[in-house]
């Protein structure tokens, strides 16, 4: 079927090529795989706008979050602490920085749990929290709300996470939230299980092509989990859009995106790439836009000649 390729085996002279660069990946590159049980981890829930969040809130578990949303416009990314191994004691610190797509913008902060500064960071904004006291490492509890305003596809990413539990501060796990997309059930799970899960390093894919014409572009996409023979499907419901997938020499799988506008009308169409593997599904998005061709000026030498005469 047009548009549909897999991977491992995106073509079968790939396929052990593919499982031993898919193995390298998960080792090496894999947010999950490079620390597939964290200590601690900060998971992100994401929902339409709603006043309140700190006294009001009715997650009470991991598994209530949603970390995948179709919501666009004014949109909630809550925080939560969310215990993985056995720890004692109570929580003096957290810091960790925020990024998100640049036509994302902060509307609003609230924190739950102590006294915070939020500041310019490296990549985006850097949060610095003093807990205040009763707020233990074994549970599970609120941190932050985000309010940001989102008018396109995209994640809010936590990086560089530390915990202090008074000996110093150590790494904890950040899993993000998306917004704006329009499918997708790839999720981490709360016991960090091992899981054929699959993303891409976009949520949202713009092209340009102009009438009658074509543009191909290209991007990263791996699958997280333990199994170097984890199957990943790439495919597109839009009999216009073309995708292939081989292995890449730095893990996962470099995806080439060609988009046909030979049959579409001017303006803007859109659709999914789908990344399915046993277990799941995760979506990019397309957004093609068809423009007017530039039309090719024609030039004579008997033209040529009179601009210089």
């Amino acid at each position: 079927m047009r548009g549909t390729v897999s991977a491992p085996g995106c073509r079968s002279r790939f396929a052990m090529a593919a499982a031993a660069l898919l193995f390298a990946a998960l080792v090496s590159t894999s947010p999950v795989a490079a620390n597939p049980l964290p200590i601690a981890a900060v998971f992100t829930h994401v929902e339409a706008h709603q006043a309140g969040f700190c006294g009001t809130t009715t997650v009470t578990s991991c598994e209530q979050i949603v970390q995948i949303s179709s919501e666009t416009g004014f949109v909630d990314f809550d925080l939560f602490f969310v215990p993985v191994a056995s720890l004692l004691g109570a929580v003096e610190s957290f810091r960790f920085e925020f990024d998100w797509p640049h036509r994302w913008t902060i509307q609003s902060l609230e924190v739950c749990c102590g006294t915070h500064v939020l500041e310019p960071g490296d990549d985006g904004l850097v949060l610095t929290i003093d807990v205040d006291p009763g707020y233990q490492a074994d549970q599970f509890f609120p941190i932050a709300r985000l309010a940001l305003d989102v008018p396109v596809a995209g994640r809010l990413v936590l990086s560089d996470l530390e915990m202090d539990l008074g000996g110093g501060p150590f790494w904890i796990l950040g899993v993000p939230g998306r917004a704006g997309v329009p499918c997708g059930t790839c999720v981490q799970l709360c016991d960090f299980g091992d899981a054929c899960i699959a993303d891409a390093d976009v949520d949202l894919v713009e092209m340009t092509a102009p009438e009658g014409g074509g543009v191909t572009t290209q991007f990263r996409g791996w699958t997280s989990g333990l199994n170097p023979l984890c199957e990943v499907y790439f495919s597109s419901p839009a009999d216009w859009l073309d995708v292939a997938a081989m292995p890449s020499p730095s893990g996962g799988y470099d995806v080439f995106v060609t988009a046909d506008a030979s049959g579409l009308a001017l303006g803007t169409h859109e659709t999914v790439i789908q990344a399915l593997t046993p277990t799941c599904t995760a979506c990019v998005q397309i957004v093609l836009t068809v423009s007017t061709a530039t039309p090719v000026q024609r030039e004579t030498w008997g033209n040529i000649k009179r601009q210089f005469h």
